[in-house]
């Protein structure tokens, strides 16, 4: 259960859309929400205030008094009337002061929009969010601002989830069935696992061949291990977490050579249902054992056209 929600803002329309969605989850949960918006007015026009800092200084409290006004005015509108909302704005660097923000405040879920004004007087609000999600210790919903989360999509949701086989992984699960509980309806929630596993190359097709190993056996195997290993995180599942919270849980697996590009098909065109919003973590437990790791998981950051749910747990929890 999350118990409180940090809403990164940068003044502009866009970047509220992360606003009614958080104050639904805040509503239904009975939980607080920080709105916070970094100014870096003083790092965008450092270079010509070296010598100026007076000049400077008064520009930074103009803009940090400007940003107040806008969040307290956002703070008593209607859309959080009822909700516990608190503001701070504060200079900084918008991805490292929102990261550093969070580890120093007891704030377990991050809302924000993935699109922004950008140019000098306002952060790029999708890099921002890329970041954020890549290095955030709490789950962040990336929510779209051409594919907002409403009160319509909510009420049926479906998730689509990423697995890999791996313990890390599987650190998506619970804040993404908290998530799906808290948005839809009495069991109108569905979590979907998939885990895609990667064809072979050409060049991994001879090497097989010339090692006299059976290919198609090894394949049928992986696939196999795939199918047993999602049952038994569904069965763990709906015998725990998701039959206290009346979620349904699905599975699927697939092998494919594009895994990012498999992953952003089928959560975007790859059910006649579709889906709502795409969940994982954003790193593998290593190089060696899991995929979401580097380019991939950096691409479904930046194309994905659906709202995320992304987790990158710290490696301690997995170190034993």
């Amino acid at each position: 259960m999350f118990q409180h929600i940090l809403v990164p803002l940068d003044g502009s329309p866009l970047a509220e859309q992360a606003l009614p969605v958080a104050a639904h989850i805040a509503r239904q949960m009975k939980i607080p929400i920080t709105l916070l918006q970094i100014s870096s007015m003083s790092i965008e026009y450092g270079p010509y205030f070296s010598q100026a800092g007076m000049v400077r200084e008064a520009i930074i409290e103009e803009e940090l008094a400007h940003a107040r006004t806008y969040l307290q005015t956002l703070a008593q509108s209607p859309l959080l009337a009822g909700i516990a909302t608190q503001s701070e704005a504060l200079p900084g660097i918008a991805p490292a002061s929102i990261l550093s923000y969070v580890d120093a405040h007891p704030i377990d879920l991050v809302i924000m929009c993935s699109h922004g004004f950008s140019g000098l007087k306002r952060w790029l609000l999708g890099s921002v969010a890329s970041q954020v999600g890549k290095h955030c210790t709490v789950p962040v919903l990336i929510v779209r601002a051409e594919q907002a989360l409403s009160r319509d999509t909510a009420a049926k949701l479906r998730v689509l989830v990423a697995l890999d086989g791996s313990s890390f992984a599987e650190a998506i699960l619970e804040p993404a069935i908290n998530l799906v509980a808290t948005l839809a309806g009495p069991s109108q929630g569905t979590l979907h696992l998939t885990q895609l596993l990667q064809l072979p190359t050409n060049e991994d097709e001879f090497v097989y061949k010339q090692a006299g190993i059976d290919l198609a056996a090894l394949r049928k195997s992986a696939v196999l291990a795939a199918g047993q290993y999602l049952q038994k995180v569904v069965e763990q599942l709906q015998h725990g977490i998701a039959a206290q919270r009346d979620v349904h849980v699905t599975w699927t697996t697939e092998e494919c050579q594009d895994i990012a590009g498999t992953l952003l098909h089928m959560a975007e065109h790859g059910d006649s249902r579709g889906y709502n919003l795409l969940a994982l973590t954003t790193h593998g437990h290593n190089a060696l054992q899991a995929w979401m790791v580097g380019s991939i998981a950096e691409r479904v950051l930046h194309e994905a056209h659906l709202p995320l749910l992304v987790v990158h747990p710290p490696q301690s929890r997995f170190i034993h």
